[in-house]
């Protein structure tokens, strides 16, 4: 079996998804672009949705233009590096924006759950001189059953440990590091950093001593930091050692999963990422509210009415204001406001002209905390709920949920911004935009 190992892992929160981490993540890599990107790839294996384009949701709540094309790439760990190797193809034709989102959930109690973990990152593919240039790129395949779930399963499935390592992990990268080796003349002393993605850290330091690398070239897993984050873990490894790589060094990335993907990137521009800062900034919880927020345990109902979910044709004629947290700009005054959802108002309450609107999104934009309320009633995986009215920095007011805060440490005056989360989840999932304190991540 596993080893128990020790450090602390990375969940998201109850109120998450790996749709609504990709949305964090995607915003984060377009905030810093002065271009749409012209393809949208997201890359998962716990997206909420067997027969529905789960990218088509995560580029809605971007803002992207319904022209760019999307895809979700998904049922394997290596889905990742498959988006990056279709991406490298398609930057000819214009911007990739890759979104790796995983939460994974393994059986409580299990050696499996202390080695997992949830998280997100965004990549942009461009052939505009990038900041790190891919040289080399090959793969192996096979299908080997190490860590699984099948479609009616709530829980990942694993076999032996040792079985996996032996039989799996070290063969595959052994393979598909002699075929780069020969196929690019590469010798593994070029490399100044390599990353090495594997069940576990201790796969990883055994493979790196099989593979003869050298202990200096090895870079961290992130494993003992935020855990195994599945589909997302190459690509926050990777970001996580371009934080100290220098100019013009080699970095070798080898992704596992039904197989193994290898690519070798020179670094042409150093870049702050500051992945740690994030890290730091989570919030600590118990095991017993780990359940609660995984849905693990049953928890009492509540005693009020269910608040009514939007329908379909709500949801799609409001489609604007839950993607985009789409306010009114009045074209004569400059005035921002919120107009009440299901309602179309018609005459700008500060001017009164008259049909003279257009669409502001709100989403993106920072806000103060103008007033909040903490409801012991109010039906919550995180109790107590918290409602707040947030004044957004152009203008606009909005009564909204609260979320990622203690109760204790909100004051009037705040700084918050907004966050895409979970409302709900029925025979289709809610979402919708929560206030969250701004921390500056």
């Amino acid at each position: 079996g596993y080893s128990k190992g020790r450090g602390t892992k990375a969940i998201c929160g109850w109120d998450e998804d790996a749709i609504t981490m990709a949305v964090s993540a995607g915003h984060d890599c377009l905030d810093d672009l002065n271009e749409e990107p012209k393809y949208l790839i997201l890359a998962s294996t716990t997206l909420p949705y067997s027969e529905k384009l789960s990218a088509s949701i995560v580029s809605s709540a971007l803002g992207l233009s319904s022209h760019t094309t999307v895809c979700d790439v998904t049922n394997s760990i290596r889905s990742g590096t498959i988006a990056l190797k279709l991406a490298l193809t398609l930057a000819a034709e214009g911007d990739v924006l890759i979104i790796a989102s995983d939460c994974r959930v393994p059986h409580p109690g299990s050696l499996l759950e202390t080695i997992t973990g949830d998280g997100a990152v965004s990549i942009l593919v461009t052939a505009k001189d990038p900041d790190v240039e891919v040289e080399a790129t090959c793969s192996e395949f096979t299908s080997f059953f190490d860590i699984w779930k099948k479609q009616r399963d709530t829980y990942l499935r694993s076999t032996e440990a040792r079985f996996i390592f032996e039989e799996g992990y070290l063969p595959v990268l052994q393979r598909v590091l002699k075929n780069l080796e020969e196929r690019y003349g590469y010798s593994r002393k070029d490399f100044e950093h390599i990353v090495l993605h594997g069940p576990t850290n201790r796969d990883v330091v055994m493979a790196a001593r099989k593979l003869e690398l050298g202990r200096e070239q090895l870079s961290s897993t992130l494993f003992e930091e935020i855990g195994n984050t599945g589909v997302a873990a190459p690509f926050l490894q990777l970001v996580n050692t371009l934080e100290y790589a220098k100019e013009g060094s080699r970095c070798l990335l080898i992704a596992y999963g039904d197989g193994a993907d290898a690519f070798v990137f020179r670094v042409n521009r150093k870049r702050t990422f500051d992945i740690k800062k994030h890290i730091r900034n989570g919030v600590k919880i118990n095991y017993a509210k780990y359940l609660q927020w995984r849905r693990l345990v049953e928890l009492a109902p509540t005693t009020l009415w269910e608040r009514p979910k939007p329908s379909l044709q709500t949801r799609w004629r409001e489609r604007k204001t839950i993607y985009l947290l789409a306010g009114y700009k009045c074209e004569r005054c400059g005035r921002i406001q919120i107009h009440p959802q299901g309602q179309r108002v018609r005459v700008c309450v500060y001017c009164q002209s008259k049909d003279c609107f257009s669409d502001y999104p709100l989403c993106v934009k920072k806000g103060g905390l103008f007033t909040y309320t903490i409801d012991h009633l109010q039906f919550t995986l995180n109790p107590p709920g918290v409602n707040g009215v947030v004044d957004f920095e152009d203008g606009g007011r909005l009564l909204c949920e609260l979320t990622d805060c203690k109760p204790e440490e909100l004051k009037v005056g705040m700084p918050v911004k907004m966050s895409f989360r979970v409302l709900d989840e029925g025979e289709i999932v809610n979402y919708f935009w929560k206030a969250k304190p701004d921390k500056g991540n």
